[in-house]
């Protein structure tokens, strides 16, 4: 598991209300997140798109 998928687990199960990523990978990130909120009890995600 990648350093970013273990800190992303750890940030979800901290319960922050915000995560803000800056990525230029932004379809492989969202996937990341999907994935790890589902493996945490399908937890909801939300994505806004600052363009």
């Amino acid at each position: 598991m990648s350093k970013f998928n273990e800190e992303l687990k750890l940030l979800l199960r901290s319960r922050y209300a915000i995560i803000y990523i800056p990525t230029l990978e932004e379809e492989r990130v969202e996937m990341v997140i999907k994935q790890a909120a589902k493996d945490q009890g399908n937890r909801g995600v939300y994505i806004w798109d600052f363009v």
